[in-house]
Order: C-alpha cells, then structure tokens, then sequence
C-alpha cells in the first residue's frame, strides 16, 4: 500500500483560529490532547474544571428533583493497578430528560452539557465517587437514559468513555447492551440495586484506555514517533464532487480536524480547510468551486463557505448561542439544508448560499438531522426520532409532505442518500445487530443489505455516475478509512488511506 502524505507546503489553507475559550475556563489545547475520535463538546472537560478536587463529587445538587443515585467505580491503568490522580468527569440529564442549561457558558461547549455535571479526582487506590440522580431518557426520542463519562489523565491525555446505561431500561437495545459490555474504558452497563437508604447504587470500574484508538502512542512511557495515519488519522464525512474524480472528507486527530480533498486517481490528498478550530461535515457547490462546512472557529458550531482554491471565507450562520451543522448543498445550488438548535431543538433549516432566507423545515419535538437533496431538489431526506427510534424519513424541499421511509424495530436508521437517478436510497442501520449500509427504494420498499461486514459500515455516498458508493468502515484500521462498492455490495475497494 502506498504511504499517505498530506503535501503540507502545498496546503491550500482558508484559515486559523484561536483555540476555543469559555469563561472560567481553560483551554483545552494548552492541557492534554484530546484522543479517541470525535464527541460532541469534548472540549468542555475543561470548561469550569476546578482547581481543587476530591475523589467524592456531585453532578446533581440535593435539591435535584429526581431519585438519589450514587456511582463508585475504581479506575485502573493499562497493567490492571489502580490510577491515583485521574480526574474523571461526567454530565447528565435531569429526571425529565433534559440538559438544563449551564448559562455561564451559552455558546460554548459546557453549555450543551448542561449544569448537571461534575469531576472527582481518584483516591491513591483509584476510587472515585459521584452523587447525583437517576437520569431520563430524552423526550419524544428512543434513546435508553444514560451518564455521559471522560476522563483526564494529567499530563497525558483525555477521552470519552462509554455511557453508563441500565440494565433494567427498556429503551436499551440488544446490540447496545453487547457494545456495552465491551465498551470504551471498560463495560458501561451497570445494574442497579438501592442501598439501606433508598439509594440507587450502580458501579462503574474505568481501564484507562481499553478500546480508545490511538491510547498507545499517548499514555504515559509510550514510545515517541509512532505514525499519524497509522494511529491517529481519523477519516470522515466522504462527499462526491459532481465531476466523480474529487472527494472531500474531514479528516484528523480530533478535535484537529480538517478538510481535505482526495483525487480518488492518484490518491493524493490536499488539506484545503485548517486550523486550530473543528472543521468537517463538507458539502460540494454543484460546479465544484466552493465548499460549505460546519466549523467551530467562532466559538459555536456554525457553517462557512470558502472556495476550494482558497481564500476568504464567509461565515453563514451567525448565532453564537446555538450550533448549526450538517450542511448540503442542494444539487441546482439554490440552497443548504442543515440542522440547527436556534430554536431550542434540533431541526432542519435551509437557506441560500449568500445566508439570505433562511427557513426552517421540520417542527418536532424529537431529534431531527442528517438533510440529504433529490437529484432533482425536490425533496429532502432526514432522520427523525420522532417515532420512537431514529428512522428515515422525507419531505418536500419546503418542509410539507413529511413521510416515514423506514421501520427498524431492533435498531437505527438514519444517514440516508439518494441514487443520482433517483431510483435508489442508502442508508445505515444497525437492524441486524451491527452498523451496515442498506439500499432501498424511494417508497421504503426492497430493502438490501449491501456491505455485509462485522465492522461498522456507514456515511454511504453515490458517485455522481451511480456506478459506487462511497463509505467509511474500521473493517481494516481502528481509526476509519474510505472505501468504495459497487451498489449491490461487491467489488470493495479501499480507497483511502492506501
């Protein structure tokens, strides 16, 4: 396989950006490296950390509304001995299943995490102890309730855990129970039991670094030099130029990602947005000039526009109190769909390329995301959770019409894209137990299973000709890489790295 080399001198750069900041905070960046692949809001580990901490902490005050609940756990290092001095972090929702906002960091990270949250630094054996309440599961969605968990490790490295989920939810999956007890950092299934008091008592050990890609080359005493693109490349978000030989993705050690653009001929790839923001989620102009995105360079998430070549870019969200991603454009280059929170849930939005007339298209109370246009413009793919679990759904471009595609009873489907001739879907779901990429037709009918491997299969995206998909898969390397099929599954080719 040839080597990857990104032609740094060659970088057709947009720009850089400070690191991002809240108040009270400190910087990330200036702390330890954030590993392991992509989360929402890792950086918020940071945002308020206190300077002193203790190994028992609380992410709920006594006062929550809610049921009292405890977690102990003990965190262990890569040889299986208690870690003195780790911090660990972890946030959650209220008993109603929402984030209360952290209003001191409106537009920051925290924020979205809500002021139900809290670190505790382990004891010399490693214990650590938080107080707080058992969490709801979000409204109007199919999600099993949960506590979100990282952990720092001073001096070395941060990264998300798994979830704590409950063994006694209902909404919790079997594919997710045995992702759980094989999860990052451990197992984050937990039972339940009450104490004495009444207390539920649930216990979460923590194995620094089990199942966190890149965790070798970063923990302590590691050796130095190990390669970026072995170890810590992480490949994402493929999407197709019309002219079929040039395919941008979001690509990096995250939260360092940047925009790079692949000539699927020679396989050469160009960094053609950077910096010291999150910059990913790219979507082609229909003449292949220009390039919308999602970055973080304004403190929130929000989309720019800059033009392949280089040079200015032009920010066209401009909120800093809500995020907006998940940008494409349309193929007769009249609009971009997106997702955004502005209105307090995430919804899809259009508006034009200039910023001008934006409008948004779905009003639920459930999750909605993932916008995807017709050949034609005509209508709008999405994801929705609004009927229990995440389902594929379509609307006319306007927002009217809205119809369900999919019905997965034991799983997700989301991330849906049209055929360029309109005559099929795909999609990812995990109905059978595991992420995999499905076709289907327009109408939801003759569904077809068409990557059939045990690693994770999604980001399906048609070439502009029809003749392969386009997807990411860790059938090969931890971190992901790009692969291509043809439509019916066969003819799997790697396409980047080599």
């Amino acid at each position: 396989m040839r080597a990857f080399v990104v032609p740094i001198a060659a970088a057709m750069a947009f720009g850089v950006a400070g690191s991002l900041n809240a108040q009270g905070s400190r910087d990330a960046r200036a702390i330890e490296p954030i590993i392991g692949g992509p989360c929402e809001g890792c950086e918020a580990v940071f945002q308020g950390l206190p300077d002193s901490l203790s190994s028992r902490g609380q992410i709920a005050t006594v006062e929550e509304p809610g049921e009292p609940m405890r977690i102990d756990g003990v965190v262990y290092d890569a040889d299986g001995r208690p870690a003195p001095g780790v911090i660990v972090y972890a946030y959650q929702t209220d008993a109603a299943g929402e984030y209360p906002p952290a209003t001191a960091f409106r537009g920051q990270a925290a924020y979205r995490h809500g002021r139900m949250r809290g670190w505790v630094r382990t004891d010399s054996e490693g214990r650590y102890r938080f107080r707080t309440i058992r969490p709801g599961s979000y409204p109007s969605r199919d999600n099993p309730a949960h506590v979100h968990m990282h952990v720092i490790e001073p001096g070395c490295c941060t990264y998300y855990l798994s979830d704590i989920h409950f063994t006694d939810d209902p909404l919790l999956m079997p594919d997710e129970r045995a992702r759980l007890r094989e999860g990052r950092g451990g197992s984050g299934l937990v039972t339940p039991r009450r104490d004495e008091e009444g207390v539920w008592v649930v216990r979460r050990d923590i194995h620094l670094g089990r199942g966190v890609p890149d965790y070798p080359r970063h923990r302590r005493g590691a050796a130095p030099g190990a390669s970026p693109i072995d170890d810590a490349f992480l490949v994402t978000e493929p999407e197709w130029a019309r002219d079929g030989v040039r395919l941008a993705f979001a690509g990096g050690a995250w939260p360092d990602l940047d925009v790079f653009v692949l000539d699927v001929r020679t396989g050469a790839a160009v960094r053609v947005v950077g910096g010291d923001s999150t910059e990913y989620m790219p979507s082609w102009s229909p003449d292949g000039t220009r390039l919308v995105f999602a970055s973080t360079r304004s403190g929130s998430h929000d989309l720019y526009i800059g033009a392949r070549s280089g040079g200015e870019l032009r920010r066209i969200t401009a909120d800093d109190t809500c995020d907006s991603t998940e940008p494409r454009w349309s193929p007769d280059g009249n609009w971009i769909a997106y997702r955004s929170d502005c209105d307090h849930n995430r919804e899809i939005y259009r508006l034009r390329p200039d910023g001008s007339g934006r409008e948004r298209l779905t009003d639920h109370p459930a999750e909605d995301g993932e916008p995807s246009w017709s050949p034609d413009s005509r209508w709008l793919l999405f994801s929705s959770s609004r009927d229990g679990h995440h389902e594929v759904y379509v609307m006319a471009a306007d927002g009217s019409g809205e119809r369900r595609l999919t019905h997965t009873p034991n799983g997700r489907s989301r991330r849906a894209e049209w055929s360029p001739d309109g005559a099929w879907i795909s999609f990812g779901t995990s109905r059978d137990g595991n992420e995999e990429v499905y076709v289907m037709r327009p109408d939801g009918s003759d569904v077809r299973n068409v990557s059939r491997h045990p690693a994770r299969e999604y980001y399906s995206r048609w070439s502009p000709d029809g003749r392969v998909i386009a997807f990411t898969s860790n059938r090969e390397r931890q971190r992901n890489a790009i692969y291509t099929m043809a439509p019916d599954g066969t003819d799997v080719r790697r396409l980047f790295p080599r």
